[in-house]
């Protein structure tokens, strides 16, 4: 055996592991996708009562499966997703200047918990800095999806 026929050979087989490794990478990425949801109607509870209803816009975002044949491998999951929203107008221009943040459907509210002081029996309100802050971020696991709030149209508003 030649030197010349040595030295393609350990070339070739470093470059087929080169492309299995790269095959194998880009099949195990994240691969997200993107579906809009009908509008739904969520009921507003204040203090146990049903006060009105909201009209909501909602998208769904997926993490796709492997296919059938390479479930062998894993997908990673989409790790600290976040979301900016730009809302445009028909002509695709920007209707609000600089994108918004998202809020992912499953984030904790970030409204005030009530607490009740006894004996007086007083409700208070408390602000928990954890709640109130402006950046959502999830994980999607493969072949799992998440909700991602866009707009909502409160009862006597003409606006979303």
């Amino acid at each position: 055996m030649s030197l010349c026929s040595m030295i393609t050979g350990v070339l070739l087989g470093v470059l087929a592991s080169l492309i299995v490794a790269m095959f194998v990478e880009w099949m195990r990425k994240p691969d997200l996708s993107i579906t809009i949801l009908p509008p739904q109607t969520t009921y507003l509870i204040s203090r146990s009562v049903a006060t009105g209803t909201c009209v909501g816009l909602k998208v769904c975002v997926s993490n796709k499966r492997l296919p059938f044949i390479f479930r062998w491998m894993q997908r990673q999951s989409a790790g600290d997703c976040r979301a900016a929203l730009h809302f445009l107008r028909e002509d695709k221009t920007p209707f609000i200047a600089r994108p918004m943040p998202g809020r992912w459907s499953g984030s904790v509210q970030p409204v005030p918990l009530e607490g009740i002081i006894r004996p007086s029996m007083e409700t208070i309100e408390i602000h928990d800095i954890a709640r109130i802050t402006a950046d959502s971020r999830i994980h999607i696991p493969a072949g799992e999806e998440e909700g991602l709030d866009v707009a909502a149209r409160f009862p006597g508003e003409t606006d979303a």
